[in-house]
């Protein structure tokens, strides 16, 4: 892969824009390109050789959308893909080259936190997403990561009352992935 996307965020309001790094020429000023199909934060991704996904956020606009970067087309406006079946923020992502998987979350609607996996297939990306296994404990603002067989979910907040950071880290099973996460070990310092 060549370039790198960034999308959504927030400056004095939510942001629809996407941004691409060139990493042959990593110190320049990233580029603009199409923007995202609603402007939002609290957002993830991830990508495969071919498209860039980004997905859920902040605010109410779109926040169970799975937009589609088309690296072939990016001053295009992303594409609308399948829902994901909660109007979730603060998620992690991770994924394969089959799969893209969307951990935990929050709605911060009614406050409600998610242990939820959610998972789309690249070769059919336009329905809702799948509910697939939970996480072993239920946390909002974690991270993924992953390679060709697992995905790693780690950090984040908990969901008690006065949330507190959390270290814990939890691997899906892409071949196994209806079942719940394995929890493993823990990242160093609890944060999100």
């Amino acid at each position: 892969l060549t370039h790198g996307y960034f999308g959504g965020g927030s400056a004095s309001g939510a942001r629809s824009m996407v941004d691409r790094v060139d990493y042959s020429n990593d110190t320049a000023t990233a580029t603009e390109k199409g923007p995202l199909t609603s402007a939002k934060w609290y957002l993830c991704g991830f990508g495969t050789k071919d498209y860039g996904y980004i997905t859920a956020g902040f605010p109410g606009v779109g926040r169970t959308t799975v937009d589609r970067i088309d690296y072939t087309n990016d001053t295009a406006p992303a594409s609308p893909k399948g829902n994901l079946l909660h109007t979730d923020e603060n998620q992690g992502a991770l994924g394969n080259t089959d799969y893209g998987y969307w951990a935990a979350g929050n709605n911060n609607v009614g406050v409600m936190r998610y242990s939820l996996v959610e998972r789309i297939d690249f070769n059919n990306d336009t329905p809702t997403a799948s509910p697939r296994g939970n996480l072993a404990a239920i946390r909002y603002n974690g991270g993924g990561t992953g390679n060709t067989g697992f995905g790693y979910h780690g950090a984040g907040r908990n969901s008690g009352v006065g949330p507190s950071a959390i270290s814990a880290m939890d691997r899906v099973d892409y071949a196994n992935d209806s079942a719940v996460a394995a929890p493993k070990g823990p990242v160093t310092l609890g944060r999100w």
